[in-house]
């Protein structure tokens, strides 16, 4: 009946306000907890430094110091690059994008640290030539501040908690569930009385004919 149907979405929607408090109980992060997740796992916060570097490798050292004092004239990086460049990069301006500096030679990675943005570096001798390096840029290593990831930290942890607590709340039933179907099945004794055949009587229950009659 309509009565028995809205008895029936009263009780199912008070199960649900029940469970979702229950949940929330077990599912709120406070500050506290928040801070120590970030502190324990800071690292996954943290930037390392980079340098963005443009490159000239030059044929010989004539030509290495040419374009060093051209470049530190004024004259266009990238399109020295295009023009006299050896290195692969020549067709990006030289680019050489952002770099770690951990990333890198020791001996350049001690060049560039020495050189100030905008800066061009002395010919750096290589095997095959001589490498001019400019610094486009520089970024230090940087942590993200707790304050800047605090909400977006919090509500992850709530989803975690949530799905492990809501998982191990199903599988609190299921396993009831299992439990009570099992005493219900021991209860139940399902017997067959021991009825001796010769007090059996009725239409059909006679003996065969033609069988011999019992002693």
């Amino acid at each position: 009946s309509l009565d028995d149907l809205k008895r029936n979405i009263e009780r199912s929607v008070l199960r649900r306000q029940v469970l979702s408090r229950e949940l929330e109980q077990k599912t709120t992060v406070t500050g506290v907890g928040a801070k120590a997740e970030y502190e324990q796992h800071k690292s996954e916060y943290a930037k390392s430094a980079s340098v963005h570097l443009q490159e000239i490798v030059a044929a010989d050292s004539a030509q290495a110091q040419d374009v060093v004092r051209r470049a530190r004239g004024g004259e266009d990086f990238s399109s020295l690059a295009r023009a006299l460049s050896t290195a692969g990069s020549r067709a990006n301006g030289g680019d050489l994008g952002q770099v770690n500096p951990g990333d890198m030679n020791p001996a350049l990675a001690k060049v560039v640290g020495s050189v100030a943005v905008g800066g061009v570096s002395d010919p750096i001798a290589l095997e095959n030539g001589y490498r001019i390096v400019r610094v486009v840029a520089k970024e230090d290593a940087t942590v993200t501040p707790y304050e800047d990831v605090r909400e977006e930290l919090t509500k992850r942890l709530q989803q975690q908690r949530m799905a492990s607590v809501y998982d191990e709340y199903v599988a609190g039933l299921r396993k009831a569930s299992e439990k009570t179907t099992q005493t219900t099945v021991s209860e139940v004794s399902l017997t067959v009385p021991n009825v001796p055949t010769s007090t059996l009587t009725g239409p059909g229950l006679g003996p065969a004919p033609g069988a011999p009659e019992a002693a």
